[in-house]
């Protein structure tokens, strides 16, 4: 079984420093793409989905290059807008040890941050789409990408489409003089599978769990609250994530339905070799499962499963296929030995 999903965002240029370097050392970057919403499209595209990306981009060699880069791991790009204007990007230095990593975002009048409400054809990008996801990044990006957003929610809901977003509080984004909880509610409104971390919900929807935010009772109760607030929302997942140092990690995840409420296994990470995007696979991985027909359980391991491979993939995007993710899902990978 394949579906059809059409994501939507913002894309933009990364640029990260060379291995640990510091931005105060750094004489060259490694460029890149990504974009939550992007990211979740490639990996959608790996698991053999028929993978549609909306956005806007210059009218340049980079939104060439950026779109390009997209039809070369099998995603639909012609819903793609082009128009003059500037690609958005953002910095990276990644952390080490007890190093944080940092991020210093350059999308201010980006040409997407700039398109308008109402410059979409939303009935055109959404035929034959079985599911519509986007990120909390895109209305953080500006009151127009917000207004887009709540706009291709509404259209995905009359198309009859499946709606997920993946809440990805973003602290140095949501500048414009609106906060997420004046946001959020009109499109959690429209939601049927919300996707967060564990703070995200108390950041953007002002709703916490009971007791250690470490404690299984406090995903519990997160996620029933979250149900009860928004009565249409139909599954809530959150990744739960241990830090143990910059590349070490244990990550799990839970998941919420009508039918219970259940943990994922924990995966221990030794040595991330990039962490950015790894929510993005677990939102594909997800999305995925749920909408392929797996159990709830199966959708929860294999997402997982996912977020746990694309620790070892350096770039926003995932490259992990089903057999990797599904030999991982079974305990058959041998960890650190070549597959002959």
């Amino acid at each position: 079984m394949t579906i059809r999903v059409l994501t939507f965002g913002e894309m933009m240029m990364r640029l990260k420093t060379q291995g640990f370097e510091r931005f105060s050392q750094a004489r060259s970057f490694e460029a890149d793409f990504g974009g939550a919403e992007a990211n979740v499209a490639v990996a959608l595209a790996r698991f053999g989905c028929e993978s549609v990306f909306l956005t806007v981009l210059p009218n340049n060699p980079l939104g060439d290059k950026a779109r390009g880069e997209l039809r070369s791991r099998g995603v639909h790009t012609e819903h793609i807008i082009v128009r003059d204007g500037r690609l958005g990007l953002y910095f990276m230095e990644a952390g080490v040890n007890q190093r944080a990593g940092q991020v210093v975002y350059d999308r201010e009048n980006s040409v997407f941050s700039t398109l308008m409400p109402g410059a979409l054809s939303w009935q055109a990008s959404m035929k034959s789409v079985d599911w519509f996801h986007l990120s909390g990044i895109t209305p953080a990006v500006g009151q127009n990408s917000a207004d887009l957003s709540l706009e291709g929610m509404q259209a995905a809901k009359n198309a009859g489409a499946t709606v997920s977003i993946d809440l990805n509080y973003r602290s140095k984004l949501w500048n414009y003089g609106r906060s997420p909880q004046a946001i959020l509610p009109d499109l959690m409104r429209r939601t049927d599978v919300l996707i967060a971390g564990r703070d995200d919900c108390q950041h953007m929807l002002d709703i916490t769990g009971d007791g250690d935010p470490d404690s299984d009772a406090y995903f519990s109760t997160l996620t029933q609250r979250v149900m009860e607030q928004y009565p249409n929302i139909q599954q809530v997942a959150v990744t739960i994530r241990q830090t143990l140092a910059a590349q070490n990690y244990v990550v799990r995840a839970c998941l919420r339905d009508a039918s219970g409420f259940r943990f994922s296994k924990s995966y221990a990470i030794n040595h991330a070799v990039d962490r950015v995007g790894t929510g993005d696979a677990f939102a594909a991985g997800l999305i995925f499962g749920l909408g392929t027909q797996m159990t709830k359980r199966e959708a929860l391991e294999f997402a997982v499963a996912a977020n746990c491979l694309k620790h070892s993939v350096s770039g926003d995007f995932s490259d992990a296929s089903i057999v990797e993710i599904q030999q991982l899902m079974k305990g058959s990978v041998a960890a650190g030995r070549v597959a002959r």
